[in-house]
């Protein structure tokens, strides 16, 4: 099971000027097997593959709702930058009120989706659908289902799904089963800006995943699944509080992942 890190745990820092060169760097050090960042920009990061390379970590990417020909493009940029998965989302918005929104949203997916598992298995990779608060647990089981391929299975988020009413041990073992990579985080029920009952991110551990049970679950249904933490850390008023703040966040997370992947390995 490879260990990775999104670069939205160090949010922050990226804002701050953080590179995505120096931020691969950082996952490395901290022990990551994996990288997932966001596409750079046209005409750039041609020298990312080979960072990679040198520091023995693989990179990995993610886009948001895309057309079938956008999606085609990504899945053909990744592979350029010598990535073998691509996470994406079906549309990044749950239509509560609308039904009928929801089943046209989820067929136009399965459509795209058909159209570019050729293209997956020309170079080699996997796409994984995120569970991104737009689809429940059974509409994303029906999708994989409907799309067939071993290249697409579910990026499985750990705590999305309380977003569309789902308890997470439901939604980890609902989904499980289909998971191809795991986006991991853990969640505090609290008060935020005045706002009750908001969901906040905190260090592994720390709130309400149950990763006994979590783990259970991975290692029956997925053992090979991708394990990348994607944290994001709540700002703090205070610029720099908020950066110390954010690096030990992670870095309390990566302990808790490697300690749980060690127990859950032997």
């Amino acid at each position: 099971m490879l260990l990775g890190i999104a670069d939205i745990c160090l949010l922050d820092h990226i804002r701050a000027g953080l590179s995505q060169e120096d931020f691969i760097r950082k996952a490395a050090e901290l022990g990551a097997q994996t990288a997932s960042i966001r596409f750079p920009e046209a005409g750039e990061g041609q020298h990312l593959p080979a960072l990679a390379e040198e520091l023995g970590i693989e990179l990995e990417f993610r886009t948001g709702p895309a057309n079938a020909k956008e999606l085609a493009e990504c899945i053909r940029r990744a592979h350029r930058f010598g990535a073998s998965f691509l996470g994406t989302m079906v549309s990044g918005k749950y239509h509560y009120k609308d039904a009928a929104k929801q089943a046209q949203t989820l067929a136009a997916a399965e459509q795209r989706l058909k159209a570019v598992t050729p293209l997956l298995s020309e170079v080699d990779m996997q796409l994984g659908i995120e569970n991104h608060a737009d689809v429940t647990s059974p509409e994303l089981i029906a999708l994989i289902d409907a799309v067939g391929s071993q290249r697409v299975g579910v990026l499985l988020d750990l705590g999305n799904s309380i977003e569309v009413f789902e308890n997470p041990r439901y939604t980890i073992e609902m989904l499980a089963p289909y998971t191809i990579a795991l986006h991991v985080k853990d969640l505090s029920i609290g008060q935020r800006h005045g706002v009750d009952f908001c969901h906040l991110p905190v260090p592994l551990g720390e709130g309400i995943i149950d990763f006994d049970h979590a783990m259970e679950q991975i290692t029956t249904h997925c053992p090979n699944a991708r394990f990348v933490i994607e944290g994001v850390h709540p700002p703090l008023e205070n610029p720099a509080e908020s950066l110390e703040d954010e690096a030990e966040m992670l870095e309390k997370s990566v302990a808790f992942a490697q300690r749980l992947l060690v127990q859950y390995s032997a």
